[in-house]
């Protein structure tokens, strides 16, 4: 189960949840295939016809009970039917389910029905999932996927599935969301908690759900016996509950989704032994520090030959853990994948491949072999949501990465997924201010990941203006922790470094050549650009305009939206330094410079500073951003969003300058 975190959404958007929950809901039939024609022939949601698909039901029951042999479960039902109303709304027909595998109490999920619906000729026809359809894979260390995805699937279609799930792991209910990121029409959800099962609960999100509470009585056989108790019947519905939209600088949206989410705390079965299950961190820890990521760190080092020959000839610590890295990842290459449990070492080494956890554990064991105390830090990552330090969640985590301690005593920190990564250099999903430092109990530790390492871009340009009005220099561009993993990402999303700096032409408006990638093609905690380039000046008559910044480093667009949800949620902490020396020829004289000016941000930390000079025939341009916080909330994003427009207003002042009559 997730924790969740409360922050005020703005009023307006919850002015806009009250008005779509006063709409009418589309009338639907809960049985399971009776689709009506009315649905099959609906061609938009009228509550928000930008929808590419729309969750006409939703219901669901949960109940605590116990299976035929007496063992105690959660029996869970589901039904969901979909309106595919765009073709984009497509994916809505693939589901995956992952489920619990352990102590041969492993989940069960049964029948499984899958039905699409379409019209053919005026007439519904059904298209029914074969079962050669339903691929159950293993996903990590105790747990399996099942995935499977309605056939025939297209715009217009309706998907109706249901499907049962026994799980064993009880004391953790999966949190049943309201909200999705398309539109729910009806949903209905009810959960069973019988007397002698304490329970806590969570409601999230903002819009207003329907609650009744009755309690009924109920007899259960057991052993040939049985037992009468009073079950609290809670059940939860609602309508027209808008999508929740993706919103920029936004990691984990569903972490504000309406939802609830139950927490079994203990037992007191009539006949048998008390059973608490209430959660501290220390029970999560040992339970961690009992798992397969301890386990497989502690594996005998894949490479002894190349750990010792590096170790006897690299120069530093970074050197010597960076070549060990490196030396597994020309072994084994990541498949792209973030994970929590790892392999065995000598299976991800047969296989040639594996996930950032697999990789994890191997490093660590070879960097043991090194002589290095490695230990794992284990992450919730942003996408997830946040993690609370005083809410214990039972499963909290998504993955891991590695604390090297060296003989300075100051730690380092890795991960051996991507190829551009460095030490201390992150994905910034890992970058959360509570990851927990696994060791034995007792001994833990939270950490702060977000200011391990100095990020910095750094421009410098060089320029001269020529008397035709063209201006002509070098750009020379420093860039320093995540600014340089982001820049190798962005160069090898463009393709090629020909294909950047295509791009970076049309951004700047200029014709750049002799470009140079400096520390590019190797991990590294900083790297440099640089190229020659050609800019024409625009005039008007004798005056020529010239923006003092080669390229925007911020757009107005990024927080175009008058209302926000969610909190702002930036990548990392850093710097942009951009300075321009500008030379003018010299029957050429500047008549206007912008104002220098400063501008704050306070409730991020943030500061921005420009400067502007003129001596003769040369002008300078300094321009200083820097960010020392990475989250606000939603209340703060009108301060926020007049930040940003004092901002990138700076980037639209120009030098004008003028030529004499000769």
């Amino acid at each position: 189960m997730r924790a969740i975190t409360f922050i005020s959404a703005a009023m307006t958007f919850l002015a806009a949840a009250s008005a779509a929950l006063s709409a009418q809901p589309v009338k639907v039939n809960m049985k399971f295939d009776k689709v009506s024609r009315a649905e099959v022939e609906m061609q938009a949601y009228e509550p928000d016809t930008t929808a590419a698909a729309v969750v006409l039901l939703d219901a669901g029951k949960t109940a605590i009970t116990f299976d035929a042999e007496g063992r105690i479960c959660l029996q869970t039902y589901h039904h969901e039917r979909i309106k595919i109303l765009k073709e984009e709304g497509v994916s809505h027909g693939d589901y995956e389910l992952v489920y619990y595998t352990k102590l041969g109490l492993n989940d069960k999920i049964s029948g499984v029905k899958v039905i699409t619906y379409n019209l053919n000729d005026g007439e519904i026809v059904r298209t029914r999932m074969s079962k050669n359809y339903i691929f159950d894979e293993e996903f990590a260390d105790n747990y399996r996927k099942l995935s499977f995805s309605a056939q025939d699937v297209r715009a217009g279609s309706v998907i109706e599935v249901e499907y049962d799930i026994t799980s064993y792991t009880f004391w953790d209910f999966d949190k049943v969301y309201f909200q999705r990121s398309i539109p729910v029409n009806l949903f209905e959800y009810e959960v069973r908690i019988p007397e002698f099962a304490g329970v806590n609960k969570r409601v999230s999100g903002y819009n207003r759900i329907n609650h009744t509470s009755e309690k009924v009585n109920e007899r259960y056989t057991l052993g040939g016996g049985y037992i009468d108790f009073t079950t609290t019947v809670e059940r939860y519905s609602g309508h027209a509950l808008p999508a929740m939209k993706k919103e920029p600088y936004s990691y984990s949206f569903q972490q504000y989704l309406s939802a609830v989410d139950y927490e079994v705390s203990n037992l007191d079965i009539p006949g048998r032994l008390p059973q608490h299950f209430s959660v501290n961190w220390e029970d999560v820890d040992k339970g961690y520090y009992e798992s397969s990521i301890i386990s497989r760190m502690n594996e005998k080092c894949l490479f002894p030959e190349g750990v010792k020959a590096i170790a006897g000839t690299a120069d530093t610590d970074q050197d010597k853990i960076m070549e060990i890295r490196n030396l597994i990842r020309s072994k084994i290459s990541w498949d792209g994948k973030y994970r929590l449990f790892p392999k065995r070492g000598s299976q991800t080494y047969k296989e040639k491949t594996g996930s950032n956890a697999d990789l994890n554990a191997i490093i660590a064991s070879c960097l043991r072999a090194a002589g290095y105390k490695v230990e794992p830090v284990l992450i919730k990552m942003r996408s997830s949501g946040v993690l609370i330090p005083g809410l214990p969640e039972l499963n909290p985590y998504d993955t891991y990465i590695l604390r090297i301690d060296n003989a300075s005593g100051n730690p380092h920190y890795l991960d051996g997924g991507s190829a551009d990564q460095y030490l201390n250099i992150l994905p910034p999903e890992f970058l959360v201010s509570s990851a927990r430092l696994l060791r034995e109990p007792g001994r833990c530790q939270w950490i702060d990941l977000t200011g391990i390492g100095k990020n910095m871009a750094g421009y410098i340009i060089n320029a001269r203006l020529d008397e035709s009005g063209v201006m002509t220099g070098e750009m020379n561009v420093k860039y320093i922790g995540e600014d340089c993993w982001s820049f190798k990402k962005d160069v090898r999303k463009a393709g090629s470094q020909a294909e950047y700096v295509t791009a970076l032409e049309n951004i700047c408006a200029i014709n750049a050549e002799e470009y140079k990638f400096v520390n590019f093609d190797k991990p590294s905690k900083e790297c440099t650009f640089s190229c020659k380039f050609e800019k024409e000046i625009d005039n008007a008559g004798n005056l020529l305009y010239i923006s003092p910044f080669l390229r925007k480093f911020h757009s107005v667009t990024d927080f175009s939206s008058p209302t926000r949800t969610c909190p702002i949620e930036f990548p990392y902490k850093g710097m942009i330094t951009y300075i321009m020396n500008l030379e003018l020829p010299e029957n050429f004289k500047v008549e206007q410079l912008p104002e220098s000016d400063a501008i704050g941000l306070p409730c991020m930390k943030t500061a921005c500073k420009v400067l502007y000079g003129a001596n003769g025939n040369k002008v300078q341009v300094s321009f200083n951003f820097i960010m020392s916080e990475m989250l606000a909330a939603a209340d703060d994003y009108q301060q926020i969003r007049d930040f940003w427009q004092l901002l990138c207003g700076i980037y639209d002042d120009m030098i004008v300058v003028s030529k004499n009559a000769d």
